[in-house]
């Protein structure tokens, strides 16, 4: 099987940036914040050769699934069959409100 590309969303890497502001705020380490978005984006690595590692989320939306990509972190994603695409929508931190943030219909461009 042909591996999928892996492509970020604007609003998944407008919320990775989010993610790294709010962990360098709380620990003053930014070797420690770097690190924790790098071993997410290595935990979502992985969907380029297992696209449907994760399980659906249909409740948050249609083929979206949830990846857990570390310790409080989560991604969402679609996978594009066709296209040959995993698509990043959103990752989320901590006590983030992915429920409430999707429902609203936020861009996931």
């Amino acid at each position: 099987m042909t591996p999928f590309e892996v492509r970020e969303s604007l609003a998944y890497l407008r919320d990775l940036e989010r993610i790294e502001t709010h962990l360098l705020h709380m620990s003053g380490n930014p070797s420690g914040a770097e690190r924790r978005i790098s071993e997410m984006r290595a935990a979502t690595g992985r969907l380029a050769e297992f696209p449907r590692l994760a399980p659906e989320r249909p409740d948050l939306g249609d083929g979206i699934r949830m990846l857990t990509t570390g310790e409080k972190s989560v991604a969402l994603y679609v996978v594009q069959d066709v296209a040959g695409i995993v698509l990043m929508l959103r990752a989320f931190y901590g006590g983030d409100d992915y429920d409430a943030l999707m429902r609203a219909g936020n861009d996931n461009t």
